[in-house]
């Protein structure tokens, strides 16, 4: 029965249960009985699917119906034969009604659903009727997948669960009022059991067995529980814990993420934080139990199964969480992560504003709950702008030889854009993500300061600008390949490739060298990311002597594509953009660029992917591209053929000319035999080869008559 007060889910799609869901890019939608809550744009929701979809994170891409406003709704790329779970943790209705209950909605690609089903019956020692709620929880992927509430005969039952290793946890309410957390563990060794349920298998037989403990042992008055002098913090640092920094300078427009963390907490199973902050001075985006770059939540630091709602409201942030089946072994100790909070700044930030608990409710294993009031704050404190900077590097391209310099320029202006040249104080400070700078500091001469950078490694080198008083600046410089030397590192989000085949081959080097007038090939390829783009935008750079520009064709993710191109000196802009539609496939090809060999290749050149961006339905989203994917070389591989240089000293002349007429006449076998004076490769060292040889006599191995590409016959 649902009652007035609570928010129902009428509709979905897929339905639960439901097999046969198409692989590929699907729609899908959640009904509710009324329009969800939005604060900022962000959703009164916390859903989360099982398995995880790449490129999919349901707070972000499920979007309002714009037909049907109480409908939510976002196209997702699922895998063949696979068994998914989409779980509604959470929502919270215009009216303020919230679900009462965790929903399961279990679907799959294959052709039917194998679920099967878990149930039993739970007894209490004392003969009272257990009441409350059971979860189901995954072992292997330490996730919730179903909560039910125990009928009026004390029993329970899963339907539609996919084959899995699940635990039973309880949340009973006693007639006394207390809640008591258990879980299935028929051996007794304080672990939950393990349930193996195969496809289409069922588990009726459960019998749980409770203890229903004695009433805990009150705090006298006065005095608090065990986590009555818990302490509470904020942490502005990126890294794993608390750093201790509960500070942050934040400019308007900037998205940045604090951590909410306690210590001091003796066998914490359960907390409610609410964190209170200026809605007109920063935007709550998301709630997050934990992140890769603050750790694990607390409540896994041994073991046990959290389970996790985080909250927007209007101007504060809930954090709920607590252990199912919670027990001394799983209860942790010290200090660990509640939650994190990401927001964005936005143009009214000035000044200070801060960040509050408002509430903290901390519970122990005994049931025993203490109301922490506590005083700390996390201080946003914005950037006031009184200057503006100016970042620029040339040449834009230089060479991956460890000498080759670019002058990076940082113009200090005022807020309208001015140059101060009267400046002589400003201290600017340069960052690199790679290559070698001159000096990180720089005063300004006349309102400019500069340094160099070079490069020993080919790839991408981004260069930041910062000072007091203004938002930092980045440019790119490419340092290109020189020789035979190819870009290292991690490849992506977007690369190039050598290889047209779909998809990246890995492919940085060509295994020929082209000659004038060729037209070489570039795959521009999507390593990951691209799911639900709906366009993308490259710009890629090259020397102009050797490459010209001649083209560019939309394959495979964004075939049909629109593509509009930009040549410059050296470079060329490739936007591209899906009308009316978007990517289907996180990975795959892009498009194929080609270029016409100009009369200024040397032997070898190469093609630099300097920048690169997303188009979505949401903004454009600005790529981090990996070195190793960002240089492809054309030639510049070892001689493939034989070479007249046959003392190896780099030229051809009388002491090759000796040991060439020592061998001469010889063939494949003879004692006399020099394979590398048999310039034709025909197994004979004659008139052919001494041809050859009078050609390149007196030149330097670099040329192209005194390093030969390939045999050359009479």
């Amino acid at each position: 029965v649902q009652l007035g007060s609570e928010l129902g889910l009428r509709a979905s799609t897929p339905r639960p249960g439901q097999g046969g869901v198409g692989s590929g890019r699907q729609n899908l939608s959640l009904e509710f009985s009324e329009p969800l809550q939005q604060h900022r744009g962000q959703l009164a929701l916390d859903v989360e699917m099982i398995p995880a979809i790449a490129g999919f994170d349901p707070r972000e891409h499920l979007r309002i119906n714009r037909d049907n406003p109480r409908q939510i709704e976002a196209k997702v790329n699922l895998q063949p034969d696979t068994d998914y779970v989409l779980l509604v943790l959470w929502a919270q209705g215009v009216s303020g009604a919230e679900l009462d209950d965790v929903i399961e909605i279990p679907f799959s690609t294959r052709e039917r659903f194998l679920g099967g089903s878990i149930g039993g019956s739970i007894a209490l020692s004392d003969g009272s009727t257990a009441k409350g709620e059971v979860t189901l929880g995954n072992l292997r992927d330490q996730k919730r997948v179903g909560e039910v509430n125990i009928r009026r005969d004390g029993s329970f039952e899963f339907k539609n669960v996919p084959p899995g290793v699940y635990g039973v946890y309880l949340t009973l309410e006693l007639s006394d009022g207390r809640s008591v957390r258990s879980f299935l563990d028929g051996d007794g060794d304080g672990d939950p059991d393990e349930l193996t349920l195969k496809a289409d298998g069922n588990i009726s037989d459960l019998a749980i067995a409770v203890s229903v403990p004695a009433l805990p042992t009150q705090p006298a008055p006065g005095t608090g529980g065990n986590n009555a002098d818990a302490v509470l913090a904020f942490d502005f640092g990126s890294a794993i814990g608390n750093d201790g920094l509960n500070t942050g300078q934040i400019t308007a427009g900037e998205v940045f993420s604090v951590g909410v963390y306690a210590s001091g907490v003796t066998n914490l199973i359960g907390y409610e934080v609410v964190v209170a902050y200026d809605a007109e001075k920063v935007a709550l985006k998301s709630v997050q139990e934990q992140t890769s770059a603050e750790g694990a939540n607390i409540l896994k630091k041994d073991g046990g199964l959290g389970a996790f709602i985080g909250r927007i409201g209007s101007g504060k942030a809930t954090l709920t969480a607590v252990i199912l089946g919670p027990s001394e072994k799983v209860a942790p100790d010290g200090e660990g992560l509640l939650g994190v909070l990401q927001f964005e700044a936005l143009n009214a930030l000035t000044g200070e504003t801060e960040l509050k608990i408002q509430s903290a409710v901390l519970t122990d294993v005994s049931s025993i709950s203490d109301s922490l009031s506590s005083t700390s704050k996390g201080l946003i404190s914005g950037v006031e702008l009184t200057t503006v900077l100016g970042l620029t590097i040339e040449p834009s391209i230089i060479n991956a030889n460890g000498t080759d310099n670019a002058t990076v320029t940082c113009q200090v202006l005022d807020i309208g854009g001015v140059l101060q040249s009267g400046d002589n104080s400003t201290v600017v400070t340069f960052a690199a993500s790679g290559g070698s700078l001159s000096a990180t500091t720089a005063t300004a001469v006349n309102g400019v300061a500069t340094a160099t950078i070079s490069s020993g490694t080919a790839g991408t080198i981004t260069v930041t600008a910062s000072t007091t008083g203004a938002v930092d600046q980045t440019a790119k410089v490419v340092a290109q390949a020189t020789s035979t030397d190819v870009s290292t590192g991690p490849a992506g989000p977007i690369a190039l490739d050598l290889d047209l085949t779909q998809g990246d081959q890995e492919t940085r080097r060509s295994a020929t060298t082209p000659s004038v007038g060729d037209v070489v090939e570039v795959d521009l390829v999507a390593v990951s990311g691209a799911l639900d783009a709906v366009g993308v935008n490259v710009v890629l750079s090259f020397d102009s002597s050797a490459l010209s520009f001649k083209g560019f064709a939309a394959t495979d993710i964004f075939n049909g594509g629109l593509p509009i191109t930009v040549p410059g000196s050296g470079s060329v802009q490739i936007s591209l953009a899906l009308l009316g539609t978007s990517a289907t496939k996180d990975a795959g090809s892009i498009g194929t660029v080609s270029f016409t060999v100009g009369s200024g290749f040397s032997g070898s050149t190469s093609v630099v992917l300097t920048s690169a961006e997303y188009g979505t339905s949401s903004g454009t989203q600005t790529l981090d591209i990996g070195s190793g994917g960002a240089t492809v070389l054309f030639g510049g591989g070892a001689a493939s053929g034989p070479s007249p240089d046959l003392n190896g000293d780099g030229s051809v002349g009388f002491p090759d000319f000796l040991i060439f007429a020592q061998a001469f006449g010889q063939s494949k076998g003879d004692a006399g035999y020099v394979a590398a004076a048999d310039l034709n490769s025909d197994g004979n060292i004659g008139f052919p080869d001494f041809l050859v040889f009078a050609q390149a006599f007196g030149q330097p191995v670099s040329s192209k008559i005194g390093r030969l590409s390939k045999p050359i016959g009479f």
